[in-house]
């Protein structure tokens, strides 16, 4: 390990896996409710070329077989029927979603969850379906992290770029200041650096690049695989005013209906950020369930911010002591998890 932090996030991944296998974890399941975790793109490597936060390919394999062994997963047209007392005393009841709807979803993940027969929701946004289209925050990391100059000017201020620590920390300041921004300024920002300029197409192919509309008409037609909205591009709906929300909301839901050749009913909040009036507008659009990350708002109708549990690394420790509910207890533990990392691997929270 190259740091205290690192370190920290190894050992409480191997205390966690011990006491997994000696079935303490079992005891947190926050039964009866079922578990929702919460991915976004896998890694075709065990490094991410733009340090993007998520699980490679062989950890998120390693982790659907683990799953598929100490839980139900269950379709997301049986979630909220399901309950641990209609199931009796087996296995924990799990939905498994995706967000952003990245193309490594349909490349990686699809053929891994249709072997082992498991069902998901892939949650797409609508923007980066047109080809050399880019969701911003990717695009932002990609530019902070591989821009062969030193400096790069985007809301208004110029962000000097130096050695990774210098970069990782202009970028996380940058991610600050976009929630006071204009995400049509943001977009308008990044355009005057095209990603096909400095990074390499294997990288785009496996990082950056959205499903396609056909890869996500494919995903649609699978048995085990539901479509739902991420929105068109992923802002922060809270600073959306009442036009933007309804473009976001039912714009996508629009497109992902027409791609699909069905309804499309299930919705997740961009960085899981939404109050009541984001709410009823998702709900408004038609949109039946809707899920956030750690619900702050206490609405009405709770299917309208079901919590989930984020997975951003391939440790398996971690992903059961999350998976049974014991790190959502004890945040000083989940936090080790999560923490920005060097460069090459750090993510968004």
């Amino acid at each position: 390990m190259t740091d205290m932090s690192g370190f920290l996030r190894w050992a409480a991944d191997r205390g966690l896996r011990i006491a997994d296998r000696a079935g303490v974890l079992r005891r947190f399941h926050p039964r009866p409710n079922p578990v929702v975790l919460m991915y976004h793109g896998i890694l075709r490597r065990k490094v991410s070329a733009i340090g993007n936060q998520g699980v490679d390919r062989e950890g998120f394999s390693s982790h659907m077989r683990y799953l598929k062994q100490h839980f139900r997963i269950i379709h997301s047209n049986d979630f909220e029927q399901e309950s641990e007392s209609a199931a009796g005393n087996g296995k924990p009841a799990m939905l498994l979603t995706f967000d952003d709807g990245f193309a490594n979803n349909a490349t990686i993940a699809r053929p891994i969850l249709e072997e082992l027969q498991m069902a998901a929701v892939f949650f797409v946004s609508t923007r980066h379906l047109e080809p050399g289209r880019y969701l911003w925050f990717i695009h932002a990391r990609a530019l902070f992290t591989l821009w062969p100059g030193n400096r790069i000017r985007l809301l208004g201020r110029t962000w000097k770029l130096g050695s990774p620590a210098a970069r990782l920390q202009a970028l996380w300041a940058f991610m600050r200041e976009t929630r006071a921004a204009s995400m049509e300024g943001i977009y308008q920002d990044l355009s005057r650096y095209p990603v096909e300029t400095f990074v390499e197409p294997e990288i785009i192919e496996d990082e950056l690049r959205g499903m396609s509309e056909t890869e996500v008409a494919a995903v649609s037609k699978s048995r085990l695989i539901v479509i739902g909205s991420h929105t068109c591009n992923h802002p922060y709906l809270t600073a959306c005013t009442t036009s933007q929300l309804a473009a976001e909301t039912i714009g996508s839901k629009a497109t992902l209906d027409r791609i699909c050749g069905r309804a499309v009913s299930t919705f997740a909040y961009p960085s899981g950020d939404y109050n009541d009036a984001v709410a009823s507008a998702v709900k408004r659009a038609g949109f039946e369930i809707a899920f956030a990350v750690n619900p702050h708002t206490q609405l009405a109708d709770a299917s309208m911010a079901i919590p989930r549990k984020g997975i951003y690394g391939a440790g398996l420790g971690i992903l059961a002591g999350k998976s049974y509910g014991l790190l959502s207890r004890y945040r000083h533990v989940a936090q080790l998890t999560v923490k920005p990392q060097p460069l090459k691997t750090a993510g968004f929270p």
